[in-house]
């Protein structure tokens, strides 16, 4: 029975994590595909109204017109328009900001990450507004104002800072299931030097309310104790399957998990107490 309760147990907080996980992929998706599609919107609409290249209307039926000739015959070459330059970038500068405020109806703030994937042009733009914040004319620094857009990234205290790696990470299990984030992990690089460095300081030279909050969430102190936890898991789910945990040798379907079962039996009396109870308590033994 108590091996019983432990699977339930287990498996209730597993389908509570995928559930969790599917919910934040579903939503950012949305926000995402909501946000290119308007921004698609946005650019067609800027498309129909020539806003990048404006002409004016007469200009074909002008071209159809007779050249007019001067007093003595000659032909006189019809004065050119300049491109409007101004009017241009003014258009262009708008279509910008009002992706910018898609953006925000989206996200909920004006701060675009360097790296946004979706619109590195707008995340480009919004860079270089920051830059330019001094030399932008008065009207457009008004409507950047308006919506609330930051011209100066205030310089985090190292507590934002921690606090903002330490919510990335919470992401990350909410989507992975634990805390075992690689030191070169590719899709947040930063995220897997943040985490490697909590496991240089360790327990006793991090600040207790740190250390308290990392090990609400299940932080693995020791990257070779996530790896055990990892295969443990493994085992578990292999029992929840097959009813027991007699791995076979060479098992095809994960002949790692099959070696590391044959060496916990081998080593069972030189491992540590904690882990001999937690594979005392599925059968393991």
């Amino acid at each position: 029975p108590m091996y019983g309760s432990f699977s339930c147990a287990l498996l209730r907080k597993s389908l509570g994590m995928y559930e969790e996980k599917e919910e934040f992929l579903s939503r950012m998706q949305h926000l995402e595909e909501e946000f290119l599609s308007r921004t698609q919107h946005l650019e067609a609409s800027a498309s129909l109204t020539n806003w990048h290249n404006p002409v004016p209307v007469l200009s074909k039926f002008e071209n159809m017109q007779e050249t007019p000739k001067t007093a003595e015959g000659t032909i006189s070459q019809p004065k050119k328009t300049p491109m409007n330059e101004h009017g241009r970038r003014d258009a262009q500068w708008e279509a910008m900001f009002q992706k910018l405020c898609l953006y925000k109806e989206v996200h909920g703030n004006c701060f675009v990450p360097r790296d946004y994937i979706h619109d590195l042009k707008l995340a480009k733009w919004v860079m270089n507004q920051r830059v330019r914040r001094h030399s932008l004319p008065v009207h457009r620094y008004e409507k950047l104002e308006s919506i609330g857009f930051a011209f100066s990234i205030v310089q985090k205290s190292p507590e934002e800072a921690w606090t903002q790696m330490y919510n990335r990470l919470v992401e990350f299990k909410m989507l992975h299931g634990n805390c075992c984030v690689p030191v070169k992990y590719a899709d947040d690089p930063k995220l897997g030097r943040w985490v490697h460095t909590q496991r240089c300081h360790g327990k006793r030279s991090i600040k207790p309310d740190r250390r308290k909050r990392l090990d609400e969430i299940g932080f693995v102190w020791s990257a070779l104790e996530g790896t055990w936890d990892s295969m443990f898991e493994r085992l578990v789910a292999y029992k929840e399957q097959h009813g027991n945990c007699f791995v076979p040798r060479g098992f095809k379907a994960d002949p790692k998990l099959s070696v590391w079962t044959m060496n916990q039996r081998l080593r069972f009396k030189q491992l540590p107490e904690h882990r001999r109870k937690r594979l005392e308590e599925i059968g393991l033994c």
